[in-house]
């Protein structure tokens, strides 16, 4: 089974050139890597549904409740579930490029107090419990300040 680790920040923190940074380091080295960016926008259906979210064909991003948000990004990695297991079984190092806490960080974000932490673990046991995405060994956070992203 490989090293699952996730790349993760706020959007135009650097995550896909890290990711990928990463990856040609782990194949330089002699080891096998593999790659995968979440969402899927053009490989799943829930990542086609992603792209109409952001694009407002659903309404505002406003007025889209986070949890229905949730719904979208964790089933474009249930659809990719058999995608995943192959990496993991076919590499030493598998890297994401944003994964669940991504999911977590972006929609939780727009509640607060007990209602943000009702849905942090609701999404947990969706993406891990209910759909059986694997963990990740480690996640790394490229924690830069928006102004700078």
């Amino acid at each position: 089974m490989a090293l699952h680790i996730v790349v993760e920040g706020i959007d135009g923190s650097g995550k896909g050139t890290q990711a990928q940074r990463l990856f040609d380091r782990v194949c330089d080295s002699g080891k096998t890597a593999k790659l995968l960016s979440f969402p899927r926008y053009d490989d799943t259906r829930f990542g086609k549904a992603i792209g109409d979210f952001l694009n407002g064909r659903f309404g505002a991003l406003s007025e889209v409740h986070p949890q229905l948000a949730a719904l979208l990004y964790a089933g474009d990695r249930f659809e990719s579930r058999a995608v995943i297991a192959d990496a993991l079984n076919a590499a030493d190092v598998l890297i994401c490029d944003r994964y669940v806490p991504s999911n977590i960080a972006h929609q939780a974000s727009k509640l607060t107090g007990d209602e943000r932490s009702a849905l942090v673990n609701w999404i947990e046991e969706l993406e891990y419990g209910t759909y059986e995405l694997p963990r990740p060994d480690m996640v790394v956070l490229l924690d830069l300040p928006a102004r700078r992203a």
